[in-house]
């Protein structure tokens, strides 16, 4: 490679002078959070369109952040600018060489080589079948790259390779074009030169070089001996066989021999705006596609591909006669073997991967997708087969209105109504987030509830999925599909089915992180997994009986009833009809400062108090949304610290509740496992009271049955002792462990949940049984339920 340029002038403020710079050349920038490699404004990925006014006030805004340059810039002479980024130091020299770039940027490893694309261009990832990291990516179409003299968050800067971008004309930047993309592609994409690239100088280097030439690389369209100059890139450093002399021998063989089959590219079919989107392939064959004109995913079967009406469901005639013509027709083989080829290019499909109607965050950038422009992208498959109109109208939704209104509603707590004020600003970009929060609104009759969910529904109605309470949770699967869109169940306790309840709390559970895929089944048998990224409200008068750990994901915001107020009912009354009609403008309000509320709830995580968890994520991202809707801007830490303050009564309120009904429900657990012997059954609550009992000098012996002995024997062998007037209960057993299967604290968190009950401790290591030393937890005899002598004895 070329040597390194390290200029830096410490004087000049970064952005404010290299932006102005990359103006004059006709290449875009963008501002990047110094120590990040993270944009520092919302809708980067247009700064490429906008006026010289607007640059100039984003670098008065911003003259010391750091730059990065977006791709995707048409150049005067029609073709466009690009880069292709290597991030395996072992591929570097070859990418080097294969793209002919002088001009480029180095960090801590790899490097980024920019040049010049042909119009049409699409940006990918290329990576060997079964690795998930990407060898190269090729950033054309979109994409942006951070450059020097920006810091890397490691602290080192970035250096240019040759001379510095803002120092050329772009035209000088070499042509990379289809061809030299091509084979770029199908070198990065074979396991040999995987191994080449991160082997010893000694490894097998003549095995691998002469299966990566057989392979069909030598059948491309491309001088052999540029080929063999790009292929000795791979070999490492230091190595001294005769490889790099036999490499153009064994190109030129290959193709003398024809040996190998030259790789379908996705060059060689090509969608335009009409035609299906090979996407890849399942586990069972099957391969998917985006069909552009309905904007949806369709799986296909091989033997249906080659099927004309099948051509027909994927794509409009036109498109079919247009690129796959003969006399009488269609050629439906010929296209189903291109797709079908293409396909196979682009590996296996991961069908979690898909992403419906909502917001998203992917690479630092925000997504929106409702259908006015579907993304495409290399890591998701974005679809919208029912676009929803989210259009700008001129109207604006004051913030601090929608508080005061949910504040006019009598609620247990003030904070009640700023957290869900954030659950109705969190909710409209739900997709976005790392975790989603839920709400649980009760109240009996005469408490408002009714009047406060239609004017929550009514603010968020474009977006929302607003079901019936008695919907069932296969129901709101099938309705939300691969959506990121928040959903509201009223009245969700009218038909006291608990079972259907349950179920829709277990959708819930994994709404939350959205990192479990939720199988649904397709009429023809066949399963397609959505990941389930919601946000939930339900409303009922009295909140559901849950396991702590789903309490934890629902915050139970209570009303009580209200005190008859008419001059507070015509409030609300008024301000329920001013939100109607206002959807599109909130939602839009809230999706422009995603960024921002991204960043508010990072902060307030770093301050938050130590507390459970799943609850500092609750509460981080409600205030965070609340506050930032309200403040327009990214919170500070200062300002953190005093929100919590504010509300930190409420937050610890919640937070005690979750953590006593999950000490409660692990000894009601324990308490309630059945103990069996031939004839008898009893819980294992019984032995520890008739335990109890016998140490009870009131009580006479004989009524109580079974001795002592014999009840402590029992207890032991699930590793629990009666000590100094209680139990201590090991916190690590076999015999618990049984105990504890198919629950929350299965996997061995049992002595942390007791350990939250009144009067217990945890307790020094000793012998549970033969076998077993382990530290464990003392819960007093006073928690253990009295003993009745039963009609049988255990």
């Amino acid at each position: 490679m070329n040597e390194l340029n390290d200029q830096f002038d410490p004087a000049v403020n970064i952005f404010e002078y290299h932006d102005a710079q990359y103006e004059k050349i006709g290449l875009a920038a963008t501002p990047i959070e110094l120590g990040t490699k993270k944009p520092i404004v919302s809708g980067w990925t247009k700064h490429r369109l906008i006026s010289n006014a607007e640059r100039e006030l984003l670098r008065k805004k911003y003259p010391n952040s750091g730059i990065g340059v977006l791709a995707g810039t048409i150049l005067a002479n029609g073709n466009v600018f690009g880069f292709i980024d290597c991030d395996h130091s072992g591929f570097t020299e070859f990418t080097v060489r294969a793209t002919g770039s002088k001009f480029g940027k180095v960090g801590q490893k790899g490097i980024t080589s920019f040049g010049q694309f042909e119009p049409g261009t699409k940006s990918s990832k290329i990576r060997p079948k079964g690795e998930k990291a990407a060898i190269v990516e090729i950033m054309v179409s979109s994409g942006m790259t951070v450059v020097p003299p920006t810091s890397h968050p490691s602290g080192t800067r970035y250096k240019w390779k040759g001379e510095a971008l803002d120092k050329i004309s772009p035209q000088e930047l070499p042509l990379i074009n289809k061809a030299r993309l091509e084979f770029i592609t199908l070198v990065c994409r074979h396991p040999a030169a995987l191994a080449l690239a991160t082997s010893g100088p000694d490894a097998k280097a003549h095995d691998l070089m002469l299966s990566l030439t057989s392979s069909g690389i030598a059948l491309l369209e491309l001088d052999l001996d540029w080929v063999a100059y790009c292929l000795n890139g791979l070999l490492q450093a230091g190595y001294s066989g005769n490889t790099h002399d036999e490499t153009l021998g064994m190109l030129k063989s290959a193709r003398e021999k024809q040996l190998g089959q030259r790789p379908p590219h996705s060059g060689d079919y090509d969608p335009g705006e009409t035609g299906p989107i090979p996407l890849g392939y399942l586990a069972d064959g099957r391969f998917v596609f985006f069909e552009q004109t309905r904007r949806l995913l369709i799986v296909e079967s091989s033997t249906r591909l080659v099927n004309a009406g099948t051509l027909l469901n994927l794509a409009p005639v036109e498109f079919w006669t247009a690129n796959f013509a003969r006399k009488d027709g269609i050629d439906a083989v010929g296209a189903g073997i291109s797709l079908m080829s293409s396909g196979r290019m682009r590996g296996g499909f991961d069908e979690s991967r898909v992403r419906g109607r909502g917001v998203y965050i992917e690479s630092g950038e925000i997504i929106r997708n409702f259908g006015q422009n579907v993304p495409r992208s290399a890591n998701f498959a974005y679809v919208c087969p029912i676009p929803i109109a989210i259009e700008e109208d001129g109207r604006k939704v004051d913030p601090a209105a929608v508080l005061a209104f949910l504040q006019l509603f009598n609620f247990v707590s003030p904070s009640a109504a700023y957290l869900l004020f954030g659950w109705l600003v969190s909710s409209v970009i739900c997709g976005a987030l790392e975790w989603r929060p839920h709400v649980f609104i009760t109240g009996a009759k005469n408490t408002g509830k009714t009047t406060l969910v239609n004017a929550l529904r009514a603010l968020i109605d474009k977006i929302v999925v607003a079901l019936d309470g008695q919907s069932t949770e296969a129901g709101i699967r099938q309705k939300l599909g691969p959506d990121s869109r928040p959903v509201m169940l009223d009245e969700f306790e009218s038909d006291q089915n608990l079972g259907r309840m349950r179920q829709i709390i277990k959708l819930i559970r994994s709404a939350s992180s959205g990192n479990l895929a939720i199988a649904r089944g397709t009429p023809e048998g066949k399963a397609l997994e959505f990941n389930i990224r919601s946000s939930f409200l339900l409303a009922a008068i009295n909140p559901m009986a849950v396991t702590a750990a789903d309490r934890s994901r629902l915050i139970n915001l209570q009303l009580n009833k209200h005190d008859n107020n008419k001059e507070r009912s015509r409030q609300i009354s008024t301000a329920s009809q001013q939100f109607e009609g206002v959807s599109a403008s909130w939602c839009l309000q809230v999706m422009d400062i995603t960024q921002e509320i991204l960043g508010s709830i990072k902060t307030l995580q770093r301050v938050f108090p130590p507390c459970d968890s799943r609850h500092a994520l609750n509460m981080s991202t409600l205030l965070g949304a609340a506050w930032t809707m309200l403040n327009h801007r990214e919170i500070d830490e200062g300002s953190a610290e005093v929100l919590i303050k504010d509300h930190l009564a409420f937050i610890s309120d919640l937070a005690e509740a979750h953590e006593q009904d999950d000490a409660i429900g692990c000894w009601s657990a324990l308490l309630e496992y059945p103990l069996r012997d031939r004839d008898n059954e009893c819980l294992l609550g019984d032995i520890f009271a008739q335990i109890k009992a016998h140490s009870d000098p009131n009580r006479e012996k004989r009524e109580l049955g079974n001795s002592l002995h014999n009840a402590k024997t029992i207890v032991e062998r699930y590793g629990i002792k009666w000590e100094n007037d209680g139990l201590v209960i090991s916190n690590s057993h076999r015999g618990l462990t049984e105990v504890f299967r198919g629950t929350q604290w299965e996997a061995g968190n049992w002595g942390d949940s007791l350990r939250r009950l009144p009067g217990a401790a945890s307790t020094k290591q000793r012998r549970f049984s033969e076998n077993v030393r382990a530290l464990g937890t003392f819960v007093p005899q006073s928690l253990i339920p009295d003993w009745d002598p039963p009609e049988r004895k255990f």
